[in-house]
């Protein structure tokens, strides 16, 4: 017959086991999602600082869009969606 220590230790190994087993199956599950960069707001504002000095006015707004998505509501950032526009000479009439 087992003591109480021994049962205890058989325990605490088995305990054990299947705390690292479930370690090794959240490590490989997570392993693809920490190696993906994930986009923030304020990345997505920067790209659209750059495409509206370069006049790409449509993908700054494009970017502005998705960094307010991301951002908490009333945002600086939204400030800057809503004065970004495009030039009225490129936008067509319709006459």
């Amino acid at each position: 017959m087992k003591t109480k220590r021994q049962r205890f230790e058989v325990f605490s190994k088995v305990r054990l086991m299947q705390f690292l087993t479930a370690l090794a199956i959240i490590t490989l599950f997570l392993a693809p999602v920490i190696g993906q960069k994930s986009q923030k707001a304020s990345d997505y504002y920067n790209s659209g600082l750059q495409k509206q000095e370069r006049g790409d006015l449509d993908g700054a707004l494009a970017d502005y869009d998705k960094a307010i998505a991301l951002e908490k509501p009333g945002a600086t950032m939204k400030a800057q969606s809503s004065i970004t526009q495009k030039p009225s000479s490129s936008i067509p009439s319709s006459q």
